[in-house]
C-alpha cells in the first residue's frame, strides 16, 4: 500500500515593523522541501504529495489554520503529516479561563506574519494542539518541527549580535473567545475550574504526535550561517544529520546525533524531543519515508553540466572550499559493490566542482581517456572530502590584534600560516572569536560572554602565540565533533548503538536527554560521584570496527576502548571498560568556581575496516597534541588519511595509490550531562552558613531547612515554570544575578535552593532570612529574589548594597512545592534577578532645573548651570517645563515626549522653543517645600510672575500635586500658562507606605493580572521604591489636610488637562479567579482591604476617581481624557502618546489664542452615580462658556489678523 506524505512548510524571514527580520527561515524550509524531494521520491512505498508552502506575508494566522484543515486533513491513516514552522516564537498572555492549566498565566505562541497587526493574533500553543488534534482523528503519522524561541530573552547588548527568532510578548489581553477551542477542551476548562484543577492538568486536547523542536523555553532559538547561507541552527544541524546518514533514523536517535552536533557548534541552545506516545521515539523519522541510501553514486553526461553524479547538497553531498574540492573514484559500472573499497580497481578520479540540490558537477583529474563515452554510465564513491578552516574573528584592543593576526601567519612548525584557522570575510560567518580587551585574550563563542578557556593576561606575542595554539586546539575539536561520512554507505545508519546504563541497573537510560547527578550519602555526609556503564552495540550483519570517544567541554578528546577499535562480529556488543562503572565527574577546580554541570559527547566510529583511533586524540585545552604524525606514519584506509588530517593537515588532498582502501564508515554519538551540586548544608538559628562563592546564609532564629546554590537547568522541573515574561523581555533591564563572577569560567548560579523546609511563615519583614552575597553593585543597580508557589510569582525582598558586598533580604517565602517522590518535604527555588535603572546624568544636587538639548548624534543632553539656563529662556518664547513622579527622573519624560507625534507626524518638543526638567528629592521633602523649591528655581532663571511667555507643565503622578500647590497656593498661576498632569492622585492614594505600593504594583505586573502590560523598564523605578523601607505617603493619603487645602484652594484661573489611566485588573470570570488574586496579594502581606483597586479602575497606583478629582467650579473647566495604561506608562504606551499628543496640540493652539475653553469634557470628579445632580451645573457652565468663548474668539480672529508676526515659532529639537 502507497502512503502519501503531506509536508505544510511555513517560513517567515519578513514581518510588519516593528518586529524584528530574520534571514534564514525561508531557506530552512527550502532546504528541507529539497531533501524531501530526494529522499522520499526513492522510496516505491511513499508518494511525496505536492508541499504546501506559505512564506512571508502568505503565512498570516488564517492561512496558517487553514493549511492544517484543508491540506494536512488529507492525511489518512498511514499517511504521513509534517508541519515544520521556522519564524519567531514568543508568548503571550493567558485569558482567566487557562490559569488552573497554565501556571504562569502565559502561552507559548508561534507569531504569524500578521499576528501583532490590530485584530490578530499569534497562534498559541493550545491553538496548535487543537489542530494537530483535528489532523490526528484520521490516524495519520504526526511529525511537528518548530524551530523558533519558547520565550523571550534576549541577547546582551555586549555580545556580538547574532539573530535569534523571539521577539517580545505580546502584551495584549486576548479575548477568550478568539482561541481555537475543542468542545472536549472547553470541557477540560471547566473542570480545570472546579475545586481540584490539579486533576485535569495536561489532558488538553492532544493529537498523537512528535514533536522536535529548537530549544528548551527559556532559551532562543539562534540563526547560522551553514552551507554558505543563512539557516537556523537547529534545521540547519538537523537536516545535515539527515542527509548524512545511509537510510532512516529512529527519531530518539535523529534527535540525539542533532542535540550533539547542535550543543557543540551553538552556544545556550538545548533542542527538545517531545512525543505524546513514548514509544514514537522509537518510529523511524516521517515513519519511514525517507528512503535507504545507495552503495555508490551514478556518474554519467549531462548537456548542461557535463560529467554529473546522481546527488547533491540534499544527498549530503559536500560543498567545496576556498581551496579543496571533494574527490570520488569512478568504477565501471558491472563492477560488484563490494569492490568499491578498492582503489585499484578504479578507471579515474574526480573532483567536484559544483553542488546542486540533486546533482553535483565533475571535473576529471586522473584517467579522462576512459570516459570517452559519453552514453555510459559508471559507479563512483567519494574518497576524499574538504576540511575547512575554522573561521575566527578578532575584535578588541587594534594592537593586541595585530599581535594575534602575526601570531596566524606563523603558526605552523614551518612558519607558515595556521591550516586550522583563518579569519572570515564578515562577522556572520564567525565560529569562534577572541577578544582583546583589559590585557586579556579570551576566547569566545559568537554569542557567548563567557570564555571558553581561562583567559591569557598581557598583550605579548607570547600571549598572543598561545592564544592561537589554544584556538587550533578547539577547531580541532569543533571539526571531530561535527565529523560525519558520505550518505553512500553499505553500513545501515542505525547500525551502531551507543546505550548508558546507569550504576547497576538492567535496562538502559532512554530518555532524550540524559542527566547523571551527584546523590547524597546520609551516612557518609558526602556527595557520592553517579555511576554509569556504556555499551557499544553491531546492530547490523556487517562486520565492524569500533572506536569510541569522549568528547568533553574542556575540549579534551579521549579514546575509550582499549586499543582504540575493537572488532564486533554482526549483533555482537561490548562494554567500555569490560562493564565496570564509570564514574561522572565535575572536577573540584571547576567546582569551586560555581561550575556544577559538565557536558561530554560520546561519538563512536564504525568502519569496515581498521583503523588508528587514536589519531583524534587530544589533551585539555592549552596541552599540546600527544603526537605529531607523518605520512608514513598512516595506514592506507581513507578514514585514516581523514582522522589525520583533522588533527595535523599533514596530508593533501593527493590521489590515492593502488593500495588505498575507501572505507565505508559511519558516525553515531549520544550527549550526556553529569551534575555535581554546590553544598548543601543546614539553616542555624545561631550560625551564618557558607554556600560556596563566597555567599553566606545568616542565622534565623526560626526557620528550618537545608540550603544550597543552585542553577535555573538543575531546579526546572514540569511543576514549575521559569522566569515570568516580564523579567525576560530585556536584558538590559533584567537579567540573572550570577553568585560565581569567575572570568575563567562560565557559570550560571543563580538559585537558592531550600528543602525540608519549617517555618516558613516566621520569616518576614521584621524577621527576614539574609543572603550576603560578594556582588558589587552599580548605582542603579537592584536585586529582585522572586519564587513560583505553585500559582503565583512572588517577590520576596530586596537587597542592599554595602561596598563590594550585596545583603539580600528576604522578606517572605512560599510554602515549598513537592517534587513528587524525590522529596516529602518538597523546596523552595528561589531565583535572583539583577534589575538595573536608568537615571539623569546628572551630579548637581537637588533640585535641579535644567535645559534640554541635543548632543552628539541625536542624543540627549542636559544643562543646569543656572546662567546658562537663563538665557536660553531669555532667547525663547514658548517653553515646555517636565516634573516626575515618586523616585522617578524627567529623563525618560523627555524621550516619551520626543517620541509622540503631533498631527503631522513632528515630534512634540518641535512645538517648544526650550524644554526643561525639574529633578527633586521627594522622600523626606514635603510637597509644599517642593513647589517652593520649584518657584525659587524658575525665578533665578527669569521665569517670574507676567514672565510673558508660554510655559505648559508636564507633570507625572507626585509632579502634578507639587505644580498645582506651586500654581494654586504659591502664586503659580502667574508664571504657568498650561498645566497637564498623568496620574496625579489629586485625592490621594491608599497606600500607607511607598514599598506597599510598588510590592503591590510588581505583584501584579509579574502574575500578568493587569489589563495593560506592566513596562520592563517600570522595573527598575519599583525596585528602586522598594528598596525604601517605611517611606511613608501622609501627605498623599486621601483626606490629607494637604489635599484639602488643595481642594480649598482659590481657582488658578488657567487651564488643566487631566490624563487618567484606567489599567484595572483583568475581567476575572468567576469567584474562583478572583480568591486567587485575593490570595495572592495576601501572601505578599497586601490584604484587600489595603487594595481598593480590585472594583475601581486605576493605574495600579491611584484610581481613576482619584486621578479626576479637582474641584469642579474651576473655570476654564479642567480637560479630562481616560486612557489605558499603567502609572509607569503614560510616556511609553502608544495610547497614552497618543492622548499626550492631542493634549498638547490643543494646549499650544489654546494658549496662543488665550484660553476659549471650546467644549471641553467635563472632569468627572466623582463617582458615575453621583454624576446626575451635577448635570444641571454642567449644562449652565457649558452655555456661560460657549457664549463667553464666541466673543472671545471674534476678538482674537481680529487681532490675529493685523498681527501677522504671530505665528508659532519652532526649535529643532526632535
Amino acid at each position: 500500500m502507497v502512503r502519501n506524505v503531506y509536508a505544510f512548510l511555513v517560513g517567515i524571514d519578513q514581518y510588519p515593523s516593528p518586529l524584528s527580520p530574520l534571514r534564514g527561515c525561508i531557506n530552512d524550509i527550502e532546504a528541507f522541501e529539497q531533501y524531501l524531494h530526494g529522499w522520499v521520491r526513492d522510496n516505491s512505498g511513499y508518494v511525496l504529495q505536492p508541499p504546501h508552502r506559505l512564506v512571508n506575508q502568505q503565512a498570516t494566522r488564517q492561512a496558517i489554520i487553514e493549511g492544517f484543515r484543508t491540506y494536512l486533513s488529507q492525511a489518512q491513516s498511514s499517511d504521513v503529516a509534517l508541519f515544520y514552522y521556522s519564524g519567531h516564537g514568543s508568548q503571550a498572555p493567558s485569558p482567566p479561563e487557562f490559569w488552573a492549566i497554565e501556571p504562569d498565566r502565559f502561552n507559548e505562541t508561534l507569531v504569524c506574519w500578521d499576528s501583532r497587526l490590530e485584530g490578530q493574533w499569534d497562534l498559541a500553543d493550545k491553538e496548535l494542539a487543537a489542530l494537530i488534534a483535528e489532523v490526528a482523528q484520521a490516524d495519520p503519522h504526526i511529525i511537528v518541527i518548530l524551530d523558533c524561541c519558547h520565550s523571550g530573552t534576549g541577547t546582551r547588548k555586549t555580545l556580538q549580535s547574532v539573530a535569534t527568532r523571539q521577539v517580545p510578548a505580546d502584551t495584549r489581553q486576548r479575548p477568550f473567545d478568539t482561541f481555537l477551542l475543542t468542545s472536549a477542551d472547553l470541557s477540560t476548562l471547566a473542570a480545570a475550574r472546579s475545586a481540584h484543577p490539579a486533576a485535569t492538568q495536561g489532558q488538553f486536547s492532544r493529537g498523537r504526535h512528535v514533536l522536535l523542536a529548537a530549544c528548551r523555553e527559556h532559551e532562543e532559538a539562534r540563526e547560522f550561517f551553514g552551507g554558505g547561507t543563512h539557516r537556523g541552527a537547529f534545521s540547519y544541524f538537523l537536516l545535515e544529520t539527515l542527509k548524512q546518514t545511509s537510510g532512516p533514523l529512529t527519531y530518539r536517535d535523529l534527535f540525539r546525533r542533532t542535540q550533539a552536533r547542535v550543543q557543540s557548534q551553538v552556544a545556550a541552545q538545548s533542542p527538545q524531543l517531545e512525543a505524546t506516545h513514548a514509544a514514537d521515539l522509537d518510529q523511524p523519522f516521517l515513519g519511514g519515508a525517507i528512503a535507504r541510501s545507495h552503495v555508490y553514486y551514478t556518474v554519467s553526461y549531462s548537456a548542461d553540466h557535463g560529467w554529473i553524479i546522481n546527488s547533491g547538497s540534499v544527498h549530503g553531498i559536500p560543498i567545496p572550499s576556498a581551496d579543496e574540492w571533494p574527490q570520488i573514484a569512478i568504477f565501471p559500472f558491472h563492477i560488484a559493490s563490494d569492490l568499491l573499497k578498492d582503489a585499484g580497481g578504479a578507471i579515474a578520479q574526480a573532483e567536484i566542482v559544483a553542488v546542486f540540490p540533486q546533482l553535483s558537477q565533475l571535473r576529471i583529474t586522473h584517467g579522462s581517456e576512459h570516459l570517452t563515452d559519453t552514453q555510459a554510465v559508471f559507479k563512483a564513491v567519494l574518497t576524499a572530502v574538504p576540511l575547512p578552516a575554522t573561521t575566527v574573528s578578532l575584535d578588541g584592543d587594534a594592537d593586541a590584534v595585530q599581535l594575534i593576526r602575526q601570531a596566524l601567519q606563523t603558526a605552523s612548525p614551518n612558519g607558515q600560516p595556521s591550516p586550522y584557522l583563518r579569519e572570515p570575510a564578515t562577522t556572520e560567518l564567525t565560529q569562534i572569536r577572541v577578544l582583546a580587551q583589559d590585557n586579556t585574550y579570551s576566547i569566545l563563542r559568537p554569542a557567548d560572554a563567557a570564555p571558553l578557556v581561562s583567559p591569557l593576561q598581557g598583550y605579548t606575542l607570547d600571549q598572543a602565540a598561545k592564544t592561537v595554539h589554544q584556538l587550533e586546539q578547539l577547531a580541532r575539536w569543533m571539526t571531530v565533533a561535527d565529523l560525519a561520512p558520505p550518505t553512500i554507505s553499505q553500513i545501515p545508519a542505525d547500525a551502531l548503538r551507543i546505550q548508558i546504563y546507569r550504576g547497576n541497573q538492567a535496562e538502559p537510560l532512554t530518555q532524550p536527554q540524559i542527566r547523571l547527578a551527584y546523590e547524597w550519602d546520609a551516612s557518609r555526609k558526602q556527595w557520592q560521584q553517579p555511576t554509569f556503564r556504556i555499551k557499544l552495540s553491531n546492530q547490523s550483519d556487517l562486520t565492524l570496527f569500533c572506536a569510541l570517544y569522549d568528547l568533553t567541554e574542556t575540549f579534551q578528546i579521549t579514546s575509550l576502548l582499549i586499543g582504540g577499535t575493537v572488532r564486533l562480529n554482526p549483533r555482537e556488543e561490548v562494554w567500555v571498560a569490560q562493564g565496570q562503572p564509570i564514574y561522572g565527574n565535575v572536577s573540584k577546580v571547576l567546582w569551586q568556581q560555581g561550575v556544577t554541570e559538565f557536558c561530554d559527547i560520546l561519538k563512536a566510529i564504525a568502519c569496515t575496516a581498521d583503523f588508528d583511533a587514536t589519531l583524534l586524540e587530544q589533551d585539555e585545552l592549552g596541552h599540546p597534541l600527544k603526537r605529531s604524525l607523518t605520512q608514513s606514519q598512516t595506514r592506507g584506509g581513507t578514514l585514516n588519511r581523514l582522522m589525520q588530517r583533522v588533527m595535523t593537515r599533514h596530508l593533501s588532498l593527493t590521489p590515492a595509490t593502488e593500495d588505498t582502501i575507501y572505507d565505508d564508515w559511519m558516525t553515531s554519538q549520544i550527549t550526556f550531562t553529569i551534575v555535581r551540586p554546590q553544598p548543601t548544608a543546614p539553616i542555624d538559628a545561631a550560625q551564618a552558613i557558607d554556600l560556596g562563592q563566597g555567599v553566606t546564609l545568616k542565622p534565623h532564629p526560626s526557620l528550618r531547612g537545608t540550603a544550597c546554590l543552585t542553577t535555573a537547568t538543575a531546579t526546572r522541573n514540569l511543576h514549575q515554570p521559569g522566569l515570568p515574561p516580564l523579567l525576560l523581555a530585556d536584558p538590559q533591564v533584567s537579567q540573572p544575578l550570577q553568585f560565581a563572577t569567575s572570568r575563567n569560567v562560565k557559570s550560571d548560579l543563580n538559585v537558592l535552593e531550600l528543602k525540608n523546609v519549617i517555618n516558613a511563615e516566621t520569616v518576614t519583614p521584621a524577621q527576614p532570612l539574609t543572603l550576603v552575597a560578594p556582588i558589587a553593585l552599580q548605582p542603579h543597580e537592584y536585586v529582585l529574589p522572586i519564587a513560583f508557589d505553585g500559582e503565583f510569582f512572588l517577590p520576596l525582598g530586596r537587597g542592599q548594597a554595602h561596598g563590594n558586598q550585596t545583603e539580600i533580604y528576604l522578606e517572605r517565602l512560599p510554602n515549598p512545592i513537592g517534587e513528587g517522590t524525590r522529596s516529602l518535604g518538597g523546596s523552595i527555588r528561589i531565583f535572583f534577578q539583577k534589575v538595573v535603572a536608568q537615571k539623569l546624568g546628572l551630579e548637581f544636587p537637588y533640585p535641579i532645573l535644567a535645559a534640554v538639548g541635543k548632543g552628539i548624534e541625536e542624543t540627549l543632553c542636559y544643562e543646569a548651570d543656572r546662567s546658562s539656563v537663563a538665557q536660553k529662556i531669555s532667547a525663547a518664547q514658548t517653553i515646555l517645563l517636565l516634573l516626575h513622579g515618586i523616585a522617578g527622573d524627567t529623563q525618560s519624560m523627555v524621550l516619551g515626549v520626543r517620541q509622540a507625534q503631533g498631527e503631522e507626524g513632528q515630534s512634540l518638543l518641535s512645538l517648544y522653543d526650550l524644554v526643561l526638567t525639574f529633578d527633586y528629592e521627594n522622600l523626606n521633602t514635603s510637597i509644599s517645600d517642593l513647589a517652593k523649591q520649584l518657584k525659587d528655581r524658575l525665578a533665578t532663571v527669569g521665569l517670574t510672575p507676567n514672565h510673558g511667555k508660554t510655559l505648559h507643565v508636564i507633570a507625572h503622578s507626585l509632579g502634578g500635586l507639587v505644580a498645582r500647590c506651586f500654581i494654586e497656593q504659591q502664586d503659580g498661576h502667574q508664571v504657568v500658562q498650561h498645566l497637564i498632569m498623568l496620574g496625579t492622585p489629586n485625592a490621594g492614594s491608599p497606600w500607607p507606605t511607598l514599598q506597599d505600593w510598588a510590592t503591590a504594583a510588581l505583584t501584579i505586573g509579574l502574575n500578568s493580572l493587569s489589563s495593560v502590560a506592566l513596562p520592563v523598564k517600570a522595573l527598575g523605578s519599583l525596585m528602586a521604591v522598594i528598596e525604601l523601607v517605611d517611606v511613608t505617603l501622609d501627605q498623599m493619603k486621601p483626606g490629607s489636610d494637604f489635599l484639602k487645602s488643595l481642594a480649598d484652594s482659590t481657582d488658578p484661573g488657567i487651564p488643566y488637562t487631566v490624563i487618567a489611566g484606567n489599567a484595572s485588573l483583568i475581567p476575572l470570570p468567576n469567584m474562583a479567579t478572583r480568591n486567587q488574586v485575593i490570595r495572592l496579594l495576601d501572601r505578599v502581606g497586601r490584604t484587600v482591604v489595603e487594595f481598593p483597586f480590585m472594583s475601581q479602575s486605576n493605574d495600579l497606583a491611584a484610581t481613576v476617581y482619584s486621578i479626576r478629582s479637582l474641584p469642579p467650579q474651576r473655570s476654564p473647566i479642567p480637560r479630562s481624557m481616560e486612557v489605558a495604561c499603567h502609572h509607569f506608562s503614560y510616556l511609553t504606551d502608544a495610547a497614552a502618546l497618543e492622548t499626550l499628543s492631542q493634549a498638547l496640540v490643543e494646549t499650544n493652539l489654546l494658549s496662543h489664542r488665550a484660553y476659549s475653553g471650546n467644549t471641553p469634557q467635563p472632569n468627572q470628579n466623582h463617582p458615575d452615580r453621583n454624576l446626575n445632580r451635577h448635570i444641571k451645573f454642567w449644562l449652565v457652565g457649558l452655555l456661560v462658556i460657549s457664549g463667553f468663548s464666541a466673543a472671545l474668539g471674534i476678538w482674537l480672529f481680529h487681532k490675529q489678523s493685523n498681527n501677522p508676526n504671530s505665528s508659532i515659532p519652532t526649535i529643532a529639537l526632535r
